[in-house]
């Protein structure tokens, strides 16, 4: 009957030399007693189980039958290539080299029993070769828990070294009857595996008859199933603590990578047939937008909810019922972070009247951005509504007559422009070159009268040079109306409007992320008209109507924002005369959002146009008050 007769537990627990700088182990006991349990159902009915902790009682009396298990664990080190390890005697430690160990572990074991020896020490591999040449051929079997220079390691909140959880593992899941070679395979699979920890390489030799361990009776059986109890609640706790542990940091990621944005909305019914947010992931780098979110808010008039932290724009879809254009959207580039006060995003929509009051405008919230080539932080002072559109040629043409009729304007490109075109028609196109002499004398003469007269009735006005460049070709109905400065600041005076400052253009035109461009950071042609001077032999570029540009729109929604027609602003202070955003003729670095440019305001016109912005909380005026 192969069962185990006498157990003895070891601790090496003496003190070390110092140098060594050795952790303190806190798990001898609890480990001697792991073994000990595991071990329980193969003990004979009179077995013997000793602990030893002090040298000097080491056992001395050696069976005559069974098998005699021993478990040393503690700390053990090379001296070269000598194992050494420290053992506690009455009154001090003494430090035993390999071979004085070996002898004494041997000394209790008859020649005819079966040794299994489990060496749970750091280079526990270094023993073998002393027990090799103590025990002979005699049935023995080592299994020791580390190579030689390898460290062993414990499980400090089970209270156990690997070893001895790896050696309870391998148990349980045996069969009843284990062979000793099959265990200490199993038991070096389960230390070599890779994890949190690093791994130990078990060692293990046998000699003699093999040796086989066999259950022993109902106190056996009962230890064999509270192992397994332990086992599983043991697994169910570590499975439990590894749950939570990925529930923390999944918890963790997602409050740094989530912004909480709540919408405070106005009585969308009141206005519009329908209502909806679209939300989109911004990709400036290729000019991409993805839709993430979509809702309908048609009587809502809050909502929460969470996004990733990203460059977004949330864009409101609404038919309203005066079958007019109007753009409110928020562009939000946020980024991940655990700071409170960056986790919470409130979007506030105008009002009710103040959405009805601005007709085919864009509203730009009061927002913090990146301005400039070096995209530097600015928060814009306040909200303000722009022009979806610049001003068309149709719809300025009445108001630049009525202007001309009234003398508010004392000169018009776009009238002057048709006019001259109309001349040219009227004379042939062949005969301009003929007249071109003729007319430039004719029309200085006029200017120099004009300018006369002026001076004499005391107007320090310049009047502005006549364009005598009779081959200009005229915009068409729905393109930008091309205008003076005058003419721009005029037309939106008496909208009860004004001109667009530097910055606030390039707010409306960038949104916050600093792209290069209102669509992203790539130049795209088939979003703007910015072709630059034509190559030999090809038309030159016009102007084109600013509708063919909707997907080169802002961020905020605004359309034809570079290229195609420049667009006066105020630089309050700065060049008199300035325009934004480049014109067809520029080359497509001349056309980027943060690019203003000066004006001489003298011929030849360049083709500049308006859009005009009100500050948010005014109204626009009524057709009849802009006339």
């Amino acid at each position: 009957m192969s069962r185990i007769s006498t157990l003895i537990l070891v601790q090496l627990d003496g003190e070390l030399p110092p140098g060594l700088n050795l952790p303190q182990l806190c798990t001898l006991g609890e480990s001697c007693n792991s073994i000990a349990a595991t071990l329980t159902r193969y003990l004979q009915t009179d077995a013997s189980v000793v602990q030893v902790t002090n040298w000097e009682d080491f056992p001395s009396v050696a069976p005559t039958s069974g098998i005699v298990a021993i478990y040393i664990v503690g700390h053990a080190w090379m001296d070269g290539n000598q194992f050494r390890a420290s053992v506690r005697t009455r009154d001090t430690s003494q430090v035993l080299s390999g071979g004085e160990l070996a002898r004494s572990l041997l000394a209790p074991v008859a020649e005819s029993a079966q040794l299994l020896l489990l060496v749970d020490t750091c280079n526990g591999a270094g023993l073998i070769n002393e027990i090799k040449a103590a025990r002979g051929g005699a049935s023995t079997c080592v299994i020791a828990a580390s190579s030689q220079g390898e460290s062993t390691l414990e499980y400090p909140l089970d209270r156990s070294t690997r070893f001895a959880a790896a050696l309870k593992t391998s148990v349980a899941k045996m069969p009843d009857t284990i062979d000793a070679v099959e265990l200490a395979m199993d038991i070096r699979k389960r230390l070599s595996r890779p994890g949190i920890m690093p791994s130990q390489s078990a060692s293990y030799w046998v000699s003699g008859d093999p040796i086989q361990l066999e259950p022993g009776g109902e106190h056996s059986e009962h230890g064999r199933r509270s192992s397994k109890t332990y086992l599983v609640l043991r697994s169910l706790l570590v499975t439990t603590g590894v749950i939570i542990a990925a529930l923390a940091v999944w918890a963790f990621i997602y409050y740094r990578n989530h912004a909480l944005i709540t919408v405070d909305l106005p009585q969308f019914s009141e206005i519009a047939d329908s209502a909806s947010i679209e939300i989109y992931e911004e990709l400036p780098e290729t000019n991409e937008s993805k839709k993430v979110l979509e809702f309908q808010v048609l009587g809502v008039r809050r909502s929460q909810f969470r996004l990733p932290t990203s460059d977004l724009l949330v864009v409101t879809k609404s038919a309203y019922k005066d079958g007019e254009f109007r753009e409110v959207r928020f562009h939000l580039n946020l980024t991940p972070g655990l700071k409170w006060s960056k986790k919470s995003v409130a979007l506030v929509w105008p009002s009710v009247d103040a959405i009805r009051s601005h007709p085919n405008m864009a509203y730009v919230p009061s927002v913090e951005w990146q301005q400039g080539t070096d995209r530097q932080t600015l928060t814009s002072e306040r909200a303000f509504w722009i022009d979806l559109n610049p001003v068309s040629a149709h719809r300025y043409r009445p108001l630049a007559i009525e202007a001309e009729r009234k003398g508010d304007i004392q000169y018009s490109v776009l009238l002057n422009t048709e006019r001259n075109a109309a001349a040219v028609d009227a004379v042939g196109a062949g005969q301009v070159p003929k007249l071109m002499g003729d007319l430039n004398q004719i029309f200085n003469v006029v200017n120099a009268s004009e300018r006369a007269e002026k001076r004499a009735a005391g107007d320090s006005k310049k009047p502005p040079a006549t364009d005598t460049q009779l081959s200009a070709s005229v915009p068409c109905e729905d393109c930008p109306a091309p205008l003076t400065m005058e003419e721009a600041q005029l037309f939106c005076r008496r909208q009860g409007k004004r001109l667009p400052t530097d910055l606030e253009w390039e707010l409306a035109a960038r949104g916050v992320d600093g792209r290069l461009y209102p669509w992203g950071n790539k130049f795209d042609g088939q979003r703007t008209n910015c072709v630059g001077l034509p190559e030999k032999g090809q038309p030159p570029a016009r102007l084109q109507p600013s509708s063919k540009y909707v997907l080169g729109a802002s961020p905020f929604g605004v359309i034809d924002m570079v290229g195609n027609a420049g667009d006066w602003v105020d630089t309050r202070g700065g060049y008199e005369r300035t325009f934004m955003g480049g014109f067809y003729a520029f080359n497509p670095e001349e056309c980027m959002v943060f690019k203003a440019l000066p004006d001489t305001g003298e011929p030849p016109w360049r083709t500049i146009t308006a859009r005009c912005i009100q500050d948010s909380g005014k109204t626009v005026a009524s057709p009849a008050q802009s006339r």
